[in-house]
């Protein structure tokens, strides 16, 4: 880190920053995993490093989530949401409408989080994430009291796990 900050490596700083975060947020310290996120994505958008911001925002959105921060969650995804189609980046876009489902069925509004997690589900390119979208929904489903819907879409993920 310190010959990247003495270098003025922004690019570099940015990745640093990010895995910082990363391993903060794996080892339950949320707040200094959102303060090496938040750096993190600084740097990406002083590179313009638009795959970066995605991260960026959607790592950010996460921890704000974690914290229970959801007006800044959503502010969030929405933005890396935004970046991912603008970039056209299928896997981001996947990941963006992932969180935003998470995020809305934390907040109860579980027919809003079956649109995110159904687009996603369309988009998903590897099925270890379709796998766990279908889990999604079918948790979804089953706070919906749905139990025929939660039962074939977590039957679904099991078939792919």
């Amino acid at each position: 880190m310190k010959i990247a900050e003495e270098t003025g490596d922004k690019a570099l700083l940015a990745f640093l920053y990010n895995d910082f975060g990363v391993m903060y947020a794996n080892h339950g310290n949320g707040p200094e995993a959102l303060k090496n996120f938040l750096a993190a994505l600084k740097f990406f958008e002083e590179t313009g490093d638009k795959s970066g911001v995605v991260l960026g925002y959607n790592n950010t959105g996460a921890m704000y989530m974690e914290q229970g921060n959801y007006p800044e969650a959503l502010k969030n995804f929405v933005a890396a949401l935004k970046i991912s189609e603008q970039i056209k980046d299928q896997r981001m876009i996947a990941f963006s409408h992932t969180n935003l489902g998470e995020l809305y069925s934390k907040q109860g509004n579980y027919q809003e989080a079956l649109n995110n997690y159904r687009v996603a589900l369309k988009i998903w390119p590897d099925e270890g994430a379709v796998g766990e979208c279908y889990a999604d929904i079918g948790t979804t489903y089953y706070y919906l009291g749905n139990y025929p819907e939660a039962l074939k879409n977590h039957l679904a993920s099991q078939k792919i796990a």
